[in-house]
């Protein structure tokens, strides 16, 4: 069997809980399974349950100590890649002491690709790939994205990249990207998965939330950022008259949203029950009760972030209609499966108005549902699973 090492540093979000799951389910009994991670990685729910879907056939390895810049700066995230890279360097070198690795592949190569570009591959003659998760200099190209002064800079680095003889290929999760680069047979579209499973049925999960048949539950999932949209979703309802709209804020905070949680307005939600918050790690069956407990997900990002989202495509799978950002990758998809609706997230009214005509509009909010259950049979986890295999090992 090969011998395959997959490098995730990072263990928060679903990068690492969702897909280095499937990944390392595709992979099981198929390959000798080693994982390259951060040493954190291995106190993280998330860690365990990737540990579990292995059965056992998987090695962890662990990079040595580094400190993540908590920085947008180009100049400061360009260093951060060069730390990793040095690091998974310096630390391959070793393992293959050890180990003969047929194949190294990046779960998310987004961490590491221009630094990869630059410096070449730190692996010598052993074949690498992995999954681009968020390209962005073709965007304002195709129209859905903010032109950058770095757009020409990041393509030029990125087609380097693509002429290493020893990068068989890259996968994305964003079919405008795949488009984009249509004549290299090395870039592939991998539909991006979801992998919510659970026993409940919708009334039981409301009812575990204390959620009534009146209210209507919009969920905020995953990582709680002020550039999910959470400040301007909470403009938009304390405009609202409709006194039946809650608020589910789900997953893992920072300290910029903490400091915004403690504004006068926002605690006299969280005082008069519109707002709750679930904070932490959700087990996949809390995932899926949050998501089913729901009558609609925003999805509504800010802050110039236009990438995919694997939220999306949670709501997707369980029908439930979302809002998002008239802007980047999400508006492209909405737009083309018309399973939620477009708005100008930092217009409240535009917020105010779309959650009301999601209400008030039966026949429209049945058939964004139906649409993105549509949506969701062509990103079934199985069908991720069957595009990774062919990626790395051409099962």
């Amino acid at each position: 069997m090969h011998r395959i090492l997959i490098i995730e540093p990072e263990s928060s979000g679903h990068h690492f809980s969702l897909y280095l799951k499937l990944i390392v389910k595709s992979l099981n009994n198929k390959a000798h399974i080693h994982l390259l991670t951060k040493s954190e990685s291995r106190f993280h729910p998330a860690y365990d349950i990737v540990l579990g879907e292995s059965g056992g056939n998987m090695i962890t390895h662990f990079l040595p100590h580094y400190n993540k810049i908590n920085s947008n700066k180009t100049i400061d995230l360009f260093v951060q890649q060069c730390k990793l890279y040095f690091h998974i360097k310096f630390t391959f070198n070793n393992l293959i002491k050890k180990f003969k690795f047929d194949k190294v592949f990046f779960v998310n190569i987004d961490h590491i690709e221009k630094a990869l570009s630059i410096f070449g591959t730190p692996f010598g003659d052993i074949p690498y790939s992995g999954i681009f998760m968020n390209p962005k200099f073709h965007k304002n190209k195709i129209g859905i994205g903010a032109k950058s002064r770095n757009d020409s800079i990041y393509e030029f680095l990125f087609n380097r990249l693509m002429s290493q003889m020893t990068l068989e290929n890259i996968g994305t999760v964003d079919e405008t990207f795949s488009d984009y680069y249509k004549s290299i047979d090395k870039i592939k579209f991998i539909p991006e998965p979801f992998d919510l499973v659970g026993k409940m049925s919708r009334s039981e999960a409301r009812y575990k939330y204390g959620f009534t048949d009146q209210q209507f539950v919009i969920l905020v999932f995953g990582d709680l950022s002020l550039r999910k949209g959470i400040k301007e979703l909470i403009n938009g309802i304390n405009i609202s008259d409709n006194i039946n709209l809650v608020l589910h804020f789900v997953g893992k905070t920072n300290d910029d949203t903490e400091v915004f949680l403690k504004e006068n307005y926002v605690q006299k939600l969280l005082n008069n029950g519109t707002l709750l918050i679930r904070r932490g790690f959700q087990t996949e069956e809390e995932q899926f009760n949050v998501f089913i407990s729901s009558d609609m997900v925003w999805v509504g990002y800010t802050h110039g972030f236009s990438g995919s989202s694997g939220v999306y495509y949670q709501a997707a799978s369980l029908g439930i209609p979302v809002i998002v950002n008239n802007f980047g990758l999400l508006g492209w998809l909405v737009k083309k499966h018309k399973n939620g609706i477009l708005c100008d997230v930092y217009d409240e009214k535009c917020v105010s108005s779309s959650i009301s005509l999601m209400i008030e509009n039966e026949i429209l909010y049945k058939e964004l549902s139906n649409n993105g259950l549509l949506l969701s049979e062509s990103h079934k986890p199985e069908i991720f699973c069957r595009s990774i295999c062919e990626m790395i090992v051409k099962i």
